[in-house]
């Protein structure tokens, strides 16, 4: 029902038990109900007037299906309030928030409107009345929070009710809730008992009718205060005498400070003492009582009464004690007496001992695997080093199930001072740099780690050393410097401990590139699919992340058929292990060997999936799925969904402020407009690249390299054709050096390309026909026919002269695809005039279909002659109707 990655106690999802002396409220109850309720009920008053305990009787009364959350302080944080959101409704609706609930596994984090238009698009789907409950919503401070129930209440499902339960106004639109009635509200005045009620509360307690001056007294001196009259009527039943009643203060607190002090001394020493100890627990139990009170303090009756004693007596005493759950295994104070009993207990105890209970606490729930609780009370402790370790202990396993948003807080949790002291917090500081893209901070990250280490004494300085040879080994291998990826993964290999196989996979990865780098294809693919047999933990998981190696391998390698068997494992290995990231990571490979083998349906279906799930694939997969998508959509002849969809990846990276990504969909806009012929628009864009950058790695459908290249091959000046010259050497260079097939067969594509431009058709031919014996056995389409007409007519050219003739004819044959009804054309249309007539069939005039491909209205008008030659038809409309029946255009 939770994410794996989210702190969650189930007891905050059970509705608090009635308390056994309610009085009913039909004053209250009575007001609304749940066909005339509006979206928001809000229950707002300071501590103990009731809130809680008038939110059950609005649920029992409103009859319709409820659910409830127990909110803390823990709570202040959007992904977590979000899971106890979503988990409180799945109680109710089994299933629900299906599509919100991946976007909390999402590491980093969505942005707040695409949690709200997810929640208000699922809530919206429930057909039938039904109750929310937030009880402690005061313990919120969160502003994204906030905005995302003012989203929710603004914008209300038509079934939808919260009610609100909250010591201070919540920081929501109230003025605009009221003005639009879309909230009802319980404030102290209407909470406070009156006389009549003020007698059903001590009758109910205390056992016996209590005289009408006393009650009115009561009431007079509590101002209605339910929680006061209790303790009042506690400390009765305690044998306080009547007459303390008349001396009662006014002022709330002073009075309950008063009666908890009263009623503690009224104790045996042994429980009022336990009662102020376990003041510092949230929640506690039978064993935790036994812990805190009992284990550690012979001096407190033990041999007499223990955790579990004590707790039944605690219960049946009725002090403020509330059930958790329906066993009546967890429990808490009332939350008020709490705050009491704790100020109580710094006025009796020590700082240090406080201290103590709080260490004993964090003992106890990290021993029970609750590391929340743990670090919480360990940081209360103030013991720094403890809150360390609690972290250490668990950060195996945290990387392994890639746990990050547990990692972030964790780590969110530390002082600067401490994270910089620590070298356990430093390598989970790195690695979340890893998993973030930050590539650009790992170098220093790792640099400010070695450093630490090199002040940490064995045995604690030695156990990462494999974890830091395993990210140097990434940084050489994203570099190309093979040499040192090699040796340092292969250190990493020798000193990761076996249990940390993420760490292990990584450097496997990493030695894999480096192979294949040195052109070791084999040891590359021994490399990673050894690693199923050798490494320590076979889980799904383990061999997700190890595919996902193999599908750079493959693809560097121009081996598609390879690419696509190894993507379609790890969209298997994802749904097994509910790994949004691996499938995103599979998906994206498979569209991309679809779309290079020109099956542009299965590329569609494939990058779509993951784009229209952007912030659980957030990152590269996403960034190369959007450009994989527009690709396809241009080759079917959806120009303007293919600007659109380019355009939108840009907007995205820009509006979620990722530096790294964003220039990529800037340069991929220069790559569309390029293939449109809008050249003017990529020319710019190259001119403000400025100067190349060195090569790196190339392993995905899509790299500026190549885009600058192009641009300056379509600018066609001698001084753009020298650039192009120069740095297609240097390209060249390094992915021969590298091995890396699949870019070589492009780079020889651009350099046939240069020469037919420079007017050297042989040595054009020449590069051409390299690019064809590497690529003839990829099964490679798209990367040829991608583009257009210069390159088609080399094509030919080799095709006559009987230079691989079947791969050619089937080049061909993809440029131009034949139907059955083809056979009617007079001559196949070109590249260029198909793009004209899939404009013309948007209606676009000869001046706008000019403007977009970047071309006069005279070229376009003898295009458009040429369209109607070839279709034999006398007008646009015609010609239109007779590509649709062609299948030259889609419908």
């Amino acid at each position: 029902m939770s994410d794996q990655n989210q702190p969650f106690l189930q007891t905050k999802l059970h509705r608090p038990p009635t308390p056994w002396d309610l009085v009913e409220r039909p004053r209250l109850t009575g007001l609304l109900d749940v066909q005339t309720s509006p979206p928001l009920i809000l229950i707002s008053a300071p501590a103990g007037y009731g809130k809680s305990t008038l939110a059950k009787c609005l649920v029992k009364a409103f009859d319709c299906p409820s659910t409830w959350v127990s909110l803390d302080e823990g709570d202040d944080d959007l992904v977590i309030f979000l899971s106890y959101f979503l988990s409180a409704l799945e109680v109710i609706f089994p299933g629900f928030g299906t599509e919100t609930r991946a976007l909390l596994q999402a590491s980093p984090p969505p942005p707040l409107p695409a949690f709200a238009t997810s929640l208000i698009n699922e809530l919206d789907q429930i057909e039938q009345d039904y109750l929310l409950v937030l009880d402690d919503y005061h313990f919120i401070h969160e502003a994204s929070i906030h905005q995302l129930l003012d989203q929710l209440l603004l914008h209300p499902p038509p079934n939808f009710h919260l009610i609100l339960s909250t010591r201070l106004d919540p920081l929501l639109s109230l003025a605009r809730l009221r003005a639009h009635a879309k909230i009802v509200e319980f404030r102290a005045e209407a909470l406070r008992f009156r006389v009549e009620e003020t007698r059903q509360l001590l009758q109910k307690m205390i056992g016996v009718e209590v005289d009408e001056a006393t009650t009115i007294s009561l009431e007079e001196q509590t101002e209605g205060w339910v929680t006061g009259l209790r303790l009042a009527a506690l400390a009765m039943r305690h044998r306080i005498g009547r007459e303390h009643t008349q001396n009662l203060s006014v002022r709330n607190r002073y009075v309950a400070e008063y009666l908890v002090q009263e009623i503690l001394s009224k104790q045996l020493e042994v429980y009022a003492t336990c009662i102020l100890k376990l003041s510092v627990l949230e929640r506690f139990n039978a064993e935790l009582c036994q812990a805190i009170c009992f284990d550690q303090d012979s001096g407190m009756g033990v041999g007499i009464i223990d955790g579990r004693n004590f707790l039944d007596w605690l219960e049946s005493s009725n002090l403020f004690v509330i059930p958790l759950d329906d066993q009546h295994f967890w429990f808490r104070f009332h939350h008020l007496f709490r705050d009491f009993l704790q100020d109580e207990l710094k006025r009796r105890f020590p700082t240090l001992s406080v201290a103590e209970l709080h260490g004993s606490a964090s003992d106890w729930f990290e021993k029970h695997s609750l590391f929340e609780e743990a670090l919480q009370h360990a940081l209360a402790a103030q013991d720094v080093e403890h809150a360390v370790q609690i972290v250490s202990r668990q950060r195996y396993d945290l990387l392994n199930q890639a746990k990050w948003q547990q990692i972030t807080r964790y780590l969110n949790r530390f002082p600067p001072d401490v994270l910089d002291q620590s070298v356990d917090l430093q390598i989970l500081k790195a690695w979340l740099n890893y998993h973030n893209g930050n590539l650009r901070e790992l170098p220093a990250a790792i640099e400010t780690l070695e450093h630490l280490v090199e002040q940490t004494p064995p045995p604690k300085s030695g156990y990462v050393q494999g974890e830091i040879d395993a990210l140097r080994s990434l940084l050489s291998a994203l570099a190309a410097d093979s040499e040192n990826a090699i040796a340092l993964a292969e250190q990493s290999i020798a000193t990761t401990a076996p249990e940390l196989w993420i760490v292990r996979v990584l450097a496997r990865v990493c030695l894999a590139s480096g192979l294949q780098m040195q052109g070791d294809l084999s040891g590359a693919y021994r490399t990673i699919y050894g690693g199923f047999e050798t490494e320590h933990v076979k889980t799904d998981y383990a061999r997700g992340t190890l595919i996902q190696g193999a599908c750079y391998i493959h693809y560097i390698a121009a081996d598609l058929r390879g690419m696509s068997a190894a993507a379609q494992q790890c969209v298997t290995l994802s749904q097994q292990t509910n790994n949004q990231e691996i499938l995103g990571f599979g998906l994206m490979h498979l569209g991309t060997a679809s779309y290079l083998q020109n099956n542009l349906p299965a590329a569609e279906e494939n990058f779509s999936a993951v784009v229209h799930k952007p912030y659980q694939n957030y990152g590269k997969n996403l960034a190369y799925s959007f450009f994989g998508l527009a690709l396809t959509y241009h080759a079917q002849g959806r120009l303007e969904e293919a600007r659109r969809v380019a355009d939108q990846a840009r907007n995205f990276f820009l509006e979620s402020g990722n530096n790294t990504l964003l220039p990529v969909a800037q340069a991929f806009q220069a790559e569309i407009a390029l293939r449109q012929g809008r050249i003017s628009e990529a020319v710019l864009w190259a001119d403000q690249f400025g100067t190349p950058p060195p090569p790196v790695t190339l392993h995905r459908i899509f790299t500026p390299h190549l885009t600058l290249v192009k641009a300056w091959l379509a600018q066609n000046t001698s001084s753009s054709r020298s650039k192009a010259a120069e740095f297609l050497e240097a390209l060249f260079t390094f992915v021969t050096a590298t091995h890396n097939t699949q870019f070589t067969i492009e780079v020889l594509v651009l350099k046939a390309l240069l020469a037919k431009a420079s007017g050297e058709r042989e040595s054009a031919l020449d590069w051409l026909a390299q690019a064809l014996e590497l690529a003839e056995p990829t099964g490679n389409i798209r990367l040829f026919i991608d583009y257009g007409d210069p390159l088609i007519d080399l094509l030919r050219e080799l095709q006559k002269q009987g230079v691989h003739p079947s791969y050619t004819t089937r080049l061909l044959e993809a440029a131009h695809p034949k139907t059955s009804s083809q056979p009617d054309l007079i001559e196949p249309l070109t590249y260029r005039e198909l793009e004209v007539l899939g404009l013309l069939a948007e209606r676009k005039t000869n001046k706008e279909v000019a403007l977009q491909l970047g071309i006069s209205p005279g070229t376009v008008r003898q295009h458009t002659h040429n369209i109607y030659q070839k279709l034999d038809a006398s007008n646009r409309r015609e010609a239109v109707a007779k590509a649709l029946k062609f299948g030259l255009l889609s419908g």
